[in-house]
């Protein structure tokens, strides 16, 4: 039995392990592992013609960038497209369960079949150019190619990584969202708010207008200085009292996406329009929860410093009793993950927490994790760790337990193919 409380597909879908695995396997095998690989010299090759068709089509491009709630902003955002009749397309990454969560038209992805085709196709166009593309590229030029046949009035697209190098910056933007501003990825963006809010920043164009939700004052200045030379109209949500300092990273993101999409609305000349009915309806990996066989888990992605933070302060999670956090960490600076551990440390007595290692080649070396949480006493008296995290999860001693799995997104997708595996769903 499963229950899922979310949007109203199931929790996989028509998942297909034996897919999944002969998609990726193939990618890995004949693009690369999927990594930051900026500019745009690459792409100009495949997608040059693509802008005088959205401009002739009068398609609209809301960009969404950012360092937490990204994602979550898109998919509500095209929830309130697709409520009020609104044709849309929207590709995020990275996915978390199935790979077709990068390719989704009005809510739905795309299949299996019709994607394995234009994998095929693009690769045999790739080989006779001899023009590569990473991972991260190859897969986004399919899925422009596959969002205009689909007809769709507005394009959405998350930023990979940065804003003013990636790939989805090659399209001009009508609307930008941008959620929040962390240290994350330091090593490509700098080690500074600034230079990480110029990096995002980068996706504007004169015209255009930004909306946001930066807590920290000199971030709005910034942004102030920056619209007034490039020329774009700047929207804050904290400016304008709409959300405010105690609001939860979800409650920012379900108001941005309401303000992204009236801008939508006015760029498309509707103007009859409801207020949505649910803003509190989750997407997959974002407060998602789930019951698999009696087993209760909620899968809430915090890759970094402010998102674990902001999930700790949550009132939703404090508010939850016989909680058992599961957590495993992405490749990172130790210091970043020393600083998370630390603030795990510091849930509310009696919360168990277990940290743990998965197989993935993005995921942090159990070697790192292990010396972490040793390497100080507070750390070591409240974190547990194990290198099964599967042992845990099927254990009969935990069973009346909700399994809070957050940490990595890549953690939470090996978490729930492992689930479905399992379970025989």
């Amino acid at each position: 039995m499963i229950t899922h409380h979310g949007p109203p597909s199931e929790f996989q879908g028509n998942f297909s392990l034996n897919w999944e695995n002969k998609i990726i396997t193939w990618l890995e095998s004949e693009i690369g592992f999927e990594k930051f690989n900026p500019g745009f010299s690459r792409l100009d090759y495949y997608l040059s013609d693509i802008p005088q068709k959205i401009k002739l089509r009068n398609i609209k491009i809301v960009t969404v960038a950012g360092t937490n709630g990204k994602g979550e902003v898109c998919h509500r955002l095209g929830q309130h497209l697709k409520d009020q009749n609104i044709s849309f397309s929207l590709w995020t990454s990275p996915h978390i369960l199935s790979i077709r969560e990068r390719f989704v038209t009005n809510g739905e992805e795309i299949s299996y079949l019709d994607l394995w085709q234009r994998i095929e196709s693009l690769h045999l166009s790739m080989e006779e150019s001899g023009i590569e593309l990473s991972f991260y590229e190859f897969l986004f030029v399919v899925f422009m190619f596959w969002a205009l046949e689909q007809n769709s009035s507005v394009l959405i697209l998350e930023v990979g990584l940065g804003g003013k190098l990636d790939g989805v910056n090659y399209f001009d933007a009508d609307v930008v969202g941008l959620p929040s501003i962390s240290r994350d990825h330091q090593e490509i963006l700098g080690n500074s708010y600034q230079k990480i809010l110029a990096e995002k920043l980068g996706v504007l164009r004169e015209g255009s207008t930004l909306i946001s939700t930066l807590e920290l004052r000199y971030l709005q200045k910034i942004v102030n200085q920056h619209s007034i030379h490039e020329r774009y109209l700047w929207r804050d949500l904290f400016q304008e009292g709409l959300v405010n300092v105690k609001d939860s990273y979800s409650t920012r993101n379900s108001a941005l996406s309401w303000q992204l999409a009236l801008e939508v609305f006015k760029l498309k000349n509707q103007h009859n329009f409801f207020m949505p009915i649910s803003p509190r309806v989750s997407f997959k990996g974002r407060n998602e929860k789930v019951t698999i066989n009696g087993r209760r888990f909620i899968f809430i992605g915090a890759h970094n410093l402010d998102g674990l933070r902001k999930l700790v302060d949550s009132q939703t999670i404090l508010g939850l009793l016989n909680v058992l956090w599961l957590v495993a960490f992405s490749q990172r600076d130790k210091a970043d993950v020393l600083g998370m551990l630390r603030i795990l440390a510091n849930t509310k007595d009696g919360e168990e927490i277990w940290a743990s290692f998965f197989q993935h080649p993005k995921a942090l070396s159990k070697e790192v994790l292990s010396e972490l949480i040793q390497s100080e006493d507070n750390i070591g008296e409240k974190i547990n760790y194990s290198f099964n995290w599967k042992e845990l999860i099927t254990c009969e001693k935990y069973q009346s337990k909700t399994f809070l799995v957050t940490g990595s997104y890549y953690f939470i997708g090996e978490v729930q193919r492992f689930l479905l595996q399992e379970f025989s769903i």
